[in-house]
């Protein structure tokens, strides 16, 4: 089982260049090696936009293809959403050295009075509202660490989870849960928890 990641994840991983290509619609799209022998629409919509991580094997293969296969059930307003780059800006004063080193070095971050700013891609999604075949993916994706996240406040419904595909840098995606531990009427608190990268922007 691979350990859920929380908060923050130093890992970081490049592209994969073993890929073959299927047509659809009389394009070639390319996919992962580790790609399944009967690829879901969903995966190959993914695959469009998505390029493997060169760590990725096909022991990879049952965690990635419900990541990939979830990310490829965005409706295009979601993933046009996804896609628009936007700016985000966190307070150096509360950030150590070293994780102020790691988003300088890897995702493009810069120093601006007192704030850490870089661009990211980021669309979140209560999980409560996902449609039938992208819910069956999430829950695929989250099946090895679904205690986990039982145990970090999430209902075995998943229903005061968010999820959330966040491009820190424009490139590298992560699969991300937003867990809502408790909601007010003027504030809430959550849990910020990651399954880990599973793939690369590929435009």
């Amino acid at each position: 089982m691979k350990k859920l990641f929380v908060v923050c994840v130093s890992v970081l991983l490049a592209m994969c260049a073993l890929v073959y290509c299927v047509a659809e619609k009389g394009l070639q799209v390319r996919l992962p090696a580790w790609s399944p022998k009967n690829p879901s629409a969903e995966f190959i919509r993914a695959a469009k936009v998505l390029k493997p991580l060169n760590a990725d094997t096909k022991q990879d293969a049952s965690a990635r293809v419900p990541m990939w296969e979830c990310f490829g059930a965005l409706t295009d307003k979601q993933l046009k959403s996804f896609m628009k780059i936007q700016q985000e800006k966190l307070n150096t004063a509360k950030m150590n050295p070293k994780s102020l080193s790691y988003m300088k070095q890897h995702y493009g971050a810069v120093e601006k009075d007192n704030f850490l700013v870089y661009d990211t891609r980021r669309i979140t999604i209560p999980v409560k509202s996902l449609p039938a075949v992208q819910r069956k993916a999430f829950d695929k994706a989250i099946e090895s660490n679904r205690a986990d996240l039982l145990r970090y406040g999430a209902l075995k419904d998943m229903s005061n989870v968010d999820l959330v595909f966040d491009a820190k840098g424009c490139h590298e995606v992560w699969f991300s849960l937003c867990i809502v531990t408790r909601r007010t009427a003027n504030n809430s608190t959550s849990m910020y928890c990651t399954l880990g990268p599973f793939g690369y922007v590929n435009k």
